[in-house]
């Protein structure tokens, strides 16, 4: 199966991270939640039904 292409399909649309250190009460994905909220927040976007989006690391 042959992937199609996404060139000129997608766009970043807001940036979002976490504070920096030790955070024992929480784990990756709740570091990884609070980056994709606050990215989210950043657009102006509200997480709905309709809402698709793509989380990845640079």
């Amino acid at each position: 199966m042959v992937m199609p292409s996404i060139r000129d399909k997608i766009c970043m649309v807001g940036i979002g991270t976490t504070d920096y250190g030790n955070f024992p009460e929480t784990d990756t994905y709740g570091l990884g939640s609070q980056a994709l909220m606050a990215a989210l927040d950043d657009a102006g976007l509200q997480i709905t039904l309709q809402t698709v989006f793509s989380c990845t690391t640079l």
